[in-house]
């Protein structure tokens, strides 16, 4: 297989495998059990402190509206988010993450953070800032490529 071909299959794969790998001990240690998806919404609104609509959200992460709202309709029944109505636009909501998702959030965070751990063991420092410093690129890269 071509060298750059091998690359971006290796990279989807090993991702894949990493969250399958957080996931399945997320679900052990941690109720409720979440989807990616819904770990990645409760993501988004612990880390951007302003209020974000479900439309938002739908820019943000390039999903559309309906498959954000199904997220959010589930993570409100398991009481991890909460919607707020715009005090300006009664049409309009604001999705706001609860004291509950906070502490879900946190414990999932927690239980990457020692995934990650694992994986690095064994690999020097050197290349693991050789491993970011190869992210970084691909990342810059990425950005350029989106706005051409």
């Amino acid at each position: 297989m071509e060298r750059k071909k091998r690359i971006m299959i290796e990279i989807g794969h090993m991702m894949r495998e990493v969250f399958t790998v957080i996931k399945l001990r997320c679900n052990k240690k941690i109720e409720p059990s979440l989807t990616h998806e819904q770990t990645a919404l409760l993501f988004i609104l612990f880390h951007h402190k302003e209020d974000l609509t479900q439309t938002d959200i739908a820019d943000f992460t390039g999903k559309d509206k309906s498959t954000i709202l199904r997220i959010t309709d589930v993570l409100e029944e398991k009481d991890l988010v909460r919607r707020v109505m715009d005090k300006s636009d009664r049409r309009k909501y604001h999705l706001m993450i609860t004291k509950k998702g906070q502490s879900i959030f946190e414990k999932h965070m927690e239980i990457m953070d020692e995934v990650i751990s694992e994986l690095e063991y064994g690999v020097s420092e050197k290349d693991l800032q050789t491993f970011a410093k190869v992210i970084d690129h691909f990342n810059s890269k990425i950005k350029t490529l989106k706005t051409e």
